[in-house]
C-alpha cells in the first residue's frame, strides 16, 4: 500500500513554461551499467560501482542464494568524454591498480551515497551494498572512499604514466556510513554533508526482506588535508517512521525567502511502505508520497498530510534522472523526473483478464497504448514517462505529465517463461516490445550552464531558444512494465541528450 490512498493525478504540461525532449545520443557507453557513482571533471565522467545486469531477482525464496551475483558488481572503473564520444575503461583487477580484493569490494557495491567536491576535485563514495570477500557475505559497507578524480581518470586513460588505483583513494570507516539506497548532499562547505535516508541490508536478499532503514538524515563533517581522511558525525536526529525510505530522489530545491534565495533540497517519493498484514497479497510494501523538505543543516518537516493541498505523487517514485530548473521571475521551481518505476500510469483503459488493476499482470508486457485515462498500479511498474514537479511561490507541489517520453528503442520480446500468459486473450503477432528506461539512471548536466550554488538551472537565463542541458547515462532497461523476471531486464549503455525549450 502507498502512504497516501490517493494520488494526486498529474496535470497536462499546457501551463508549463517549457517543454522537454529526449534524444537518443550518437554514442553509447562500452558497457551497460546501473546504480553507480559518478563526478565530472574537465568535461569527462567517470563512471565507478553498480552493476552489470538488470532487476535483481525479487522472488528468491532461498537465503542460501545471492540475488544480487558477484559476478555481476561493476569493477570497470569508466571515463566518457561528452565532447567527442570516447569512452575508457580499465579494470579494478588490472595489476596497475594495485588494489586488494578488500579495496576491490568496496569500490563495487551497488546504490551508494556519493557527492563530488569541485573544490577538492574529490569524489566521496559511502556505504553500498555488495560482497566481503573474505566472509563471502554480502552486506553494507560502513565505508567512506576519497576518490582523487582528476588522477583516478589518468589512471584508467594511461595507467603506465600515471600513479596507481590505489595511490588515488583514502579510506575511513564508521557505523554512520552503513547505508545504501540513500542520497548525500553538502550545500556549501560551511555545512554538513547529509546522508539522507537509505538502509543497512546485511545478507542475501529475499522476497519482502528489510534491512534497517535509517529513518533519518544524518549530519556528518568530513575531515579532509589531502593526505588523510575522517569522519566527524554531528548529534544525530531522532529516527521516524515516515522517514523509512530508500531508492528515491532527493533534489536541490531554489527559493526566495524575502528577499533572498534559499538552497535547500526536497524528497520525493521513495520505497517502501510497511506492510501491515505481510501475508496478505493486497497489502504488499509501496511508494511514500508525501514530500519532506530538508534544509541545508539536516533539519527537516513532511509536508501535512492533512492539508488538502499537499500532494500524493503519483508517478516516477523511484530513484531517476532529475534535474532543477528555478524562474526567479515567479519564484517557480521546477523538478524534471524521467522514467524509472512509477506507482500509476497513463492508459487508454484497457485491461485483459478482468483485472482490477492493468498492472496486475504480465498481459501489460508489450507496449502499453499511452492514454488520458489515470490509472494507479498495484505494483511498481517501471516507465518511460517524464514529469515535472513544481513548487509555486505559495509552497504548494503540483506534478505535470510531460508529452515527451523516453523515445520508443525496440527489445528482443521478454523470455521469462511464463510470458505471455496463457490467461491473456489477445497477444500481439509478432510480439513486439521495447525498452523501458530511468530506473537507478543518472543525469548529467552539460557544462557551461547558468546554474544556482546548488546545480539548479537559472531558467530565465536560458534565453528564448532551446537549450542542451545534459545527458542521461545507464539505468535498467527493462522489457516489461511490470515483472518479476530477471531476464526481463538488463544494464543500460544507452545514452540520451536532454533539451528544454522555454514556451
Amino acid at each position: 500500500m502507498n502512504q497516501t490512498a490517493n494520488l494526486s493525478e498529474p496535470l497536462p504540461e499546457d501551463t508549463l513554461p517549457y517543454r522537454v525532449t529526449v534524444e537518443q545520443a550518437d554514442f553509447m557507453l562500452p558497457g551497460g551499467i546501473h546504480s553507480f557513482a559518478f563526478a565530472v571533471y574537465e568535461g569527462e565522467w567517470l563512471l565507478i560501482a553498480g552493476r552489470t545486469n538488470g532487476l535483481h531477482n525479487v522472488n528468491n525464496t532461498d537465503p542460501t542464494s545471492n540475488s544480487f551475483p558477484v559476478s555481476q558488481q561493476n569493477t570497470i572503473v569508466y571515463v566518457v568524454n561528452a565532447t567527442t564520444g570516447a569512452s575508457y575503461y580499465r579494470s579494478l583487477y588490472d595489476p596497475s591498480s594495485l588494489l586488494s580484493q578488500t579495496q576491490i569490494d568496496l569500490l563495487s557495491v551497488t546504490n551508494s551515497l556519493f557527492y563530488y567536491s569541485e573544490s577538492k576535485k574529490t569524489l566521496y563514495l559511502i556505504g553500498g551494498y555488495g560482497i566481503d570477500t573474505v566472509s563471502n557475505a554480502m552486506e553494507t559497507k560502513q565505508a567512506l572512499t576519497a576518490i582523487d578524480v582528476p588522477n583516478l581518470i589518468k589512471w584508467v586513460k594511461n595507467p603506465a604514466n600515471s600513479r596507481s588505483a590505489f595511490a588515488c583513494l583514502r579510506f575511513t570507516f564508521h557505523p554512520l556510513l552503513q547505508l545504501t539506497g540513500g542520497v548525500m548532499w553538502q550545500s556549501n562547505e560551511h555545512r554538513p554533508y547529509l546522508l539522507a535516508f537509505g538502509q543497512n541490508f546485511d545478507g542475501n536478499y529475499v522476497t519482502l526482506s528489510n534491512g534497517t532503514y535509517s529513518q533519518q538524515i544524518r549530519p556528518i563533517q568530513i575531515i579532509d588535508n589531502g593526505r588523510s581522511v575522517y569522519v566527524q558525525p554531528y548529534d544525530q536526529p531522532v529516527p521516524l517512521p515516515n522517514y523509512r525510505r530508500r531508492d528515491l530522489n532527493v533534489v536541490p530545491i531554489v527559493k526566495k525567502m524575502e528577499k533572498s534565495l534559499s538552497m535547500s533540497y526536497t524528497a520525493l517519493s521513495g520505497v517502501f511502505t510497511p506492510s501491515p498484514d505481510p501475508t496478505d497479497d493486497d497489502n504488499t510494501p509501496g511508494a511514500w508520497t508525501v514530500p519532506i523538505e530538508i534544509n541545508p543543516d539536516g533539519s527537516s518537516q513532511m509536508l501535512d498530510t492533512n492539508n488538502p493541498n499537499t500532494i500524493g505523487q503519483a508517478m516516477n517514485n523511484y530513484t531517476c534522472p532529475n534535474m532543477g530548473l528555478y524562474s526567479k521571475k515567479t519564484n517557480t521551481m521546477y523538478t524534471l523526473l524521467f522514467g524509472g518505476i512509477s506507482a500509476s500510469i497513463f492508459g487508454d483503459g484497457s485491461n485483459c483478464n478482468g483485472d482490477p488493476n492493468p498492472q496486475c499482470n504480465c498481459c501489460t508486457a508489450w507496449v502499453p497504448a499511452r492514454g488520458n485515462i489515470f490509472q494507479a498500479c498495484c505494483n511498481l511498474p517501471f516507465t518511460n514517462d517524464i514529469t515535472t514537479i513544481e513548487i509555486d511561490k505559495n509552497g504548494i507541489y503540483r506534478q505535470y505529465i510531460m508529452s515527451e517520453t523516453f523515445p520508443i528503442i525496440n527489445s528482443n520480446p521478454p523470455v521469462c517463461p511464463t510470458f505471455p500468459p496463457v490467461t491473456c486473450s489477445i497477444t500481439p503477432t509478432p510480439l513486439q516490445t521495447i525498452y523501458y528506461f530511468g530506473a537507478n539512471a543518472a543525469f548529467i548536466p552539460t557544462s557551461g550552464l547558468p546554474t544556482y550554488p546548488n546545480g539548479v538551472i537559472a531558467f530565465d537565463k536560458l534565453g528564448s531558444t532551446s537549450t542542451f542541458v545534459g545527458y542521461i547515462v545507464g539505468g535498467i532497461a527493462s522489457t516489461i512494465t511490470d515483472t518479476n523476471c530477471t531476464t526481463d531486464s538488463q544494464s543500460s549503455n544507452y545514452i540520451f541528450k536532454v533539451t528544454i525549450s522555454p514556451q
